[in-house]
């Protein structure tokens, strides 16, 4: 089906907007042909509260699955038209986010997300569609010190920057390196981010466009709500230090993709659910720390060398949850 889609855009020699798109995929869903073919292409709800967020060059997606959904299709079109190669189609499981990468910075993108399911033969043409989401739009921006920059005065306004109890030099034109709490490579990038002065607010997804740092810091303030799956970017991290605060929700897979990463400090704080799975994949721990939270199931079969090789800096008997089988 995704395939058909994108040879449908290409051979288009004019730009179409999100409603062709739409008829498109209903054309293809009921198609004669189409094996399994329902009567009712809406079958499946509505993906709900999409949001977007913009990322170097990108666009970051989170939406609510609809119950029953198998499968997402994400679309990013660059002012609500798409010319040949300037659509970018995501297909996604079920689970409610997506990064659309390949954007052009600076300009402005519309992104919507369809749901289905397959109609009981397993069969592409035999798959349901849910309607579009609503509309969430977002602007990719450049790479560099200017993402950078961006990233901190996000940090700044969603965590009560102007009340931290040393703010020297944030939001000026300072050099990065001369912020406080901020420490920059030979490129001027920030490589780490220290700071653990009354931060009071949330953890903005922005952060996860800083490509080159290496340690994030912000244990022992009063940050809340969700642990942002962006996070998950930062490809160079080796140090995340998130404990002691009142962070909640479940700890994001995504995190599981920071396969450099040495440390992990999640404890102290209000989160809950099962660890994922996918956080077996750090397997380079040397620290770990998830006690002092609400979370239930077992721990990834994968960390019980994590637990002999970190005798003395991991709390994991403190979780009281046994190893996955």
């Amino acid at each position: 089906m995704y395939a058909m889609i994108s040879s449908f855009i290409r051979q288009r020699g004019r730009a179409i907007g999100l409603a062709a798109l739409i008829g498109a995929l209903a054309v293809l869903a009921a198609s004669p042909g189409a094996a399994g073919a329902q009567s009712d292409p809406l079958a499946v709800d509505t993906p709900a509260d999409l949001q977007a967020t913009p990322r170097v060059n990108a666009v970051s997606l989170r939406w609510t699955p609809p119950a029953g959904a198998q499968y997402h299709l994400a679309a990013c079109l660059p002012n609500y038209s798409v010319s040949d190669a300037s659509a970018r189609f995501q297909p996604v499981g079920a689970a409610g986010s997506a990064a659309i990468s390949g954007l052009e910075a600076g300009t402005q993108y519309q992104c919507a997300v369809i749901a289905g399911r397959w109609s009981g033969l397993g069969d592409d043409y035999g798959a349901q569609w849910s309607s579009w989401s609503n509309w969430a739009t977002a602007t990719p921006i450049a790479g560099g010190v200017a993402a950078d920059r961006a990233a901190l005065a996000a940090l700044y306004n969603s965590a009560d920057g102007a009340n931290w109890g040393n703010n020297d030099n944030w939001l000026s034109d300072a050099p990065l390196g001369d912020w406080y709490g901020v420490e920059t490579d030979d490129s001027g990038r920030i490589a780490r981010l220290y700071l653990k002065d009354g931060l009071n607010g949330t953890i903005p997804p922005e952060l996860g466009n800083l490509a080159n740092l290496n340690h994030l810091d912000l244990h022992s303030n009063q940050l809340n709500g969700t642990i942002p799956p962006e996070l998950g970017n930062l490809a160079n991290l080796h140090g995340l230090d998130l404990g002691r605060n009142q962070l909640s929700g479940a700890i994001p897979a995504e995190l599981g993709s920071l396969t450099n990463l040495t440390k992990l400090d999640l404890g102290g704080n209000r989160l809950n659910g099962t660890i994922p799975p996918a956080l077996g994949n750090l397997v380079n721990l040397y620290e770990l720390s998830l006690s002092g939270n609400r979370l239930t199931g077992c721990v990834p079969a994968a960390w019980r060398d994590v637990a002999q090789r970190a005798v003395g800096r991991n709390d994991l008997r403190e979780l009281g949850l046994p190893f996955c089988e």
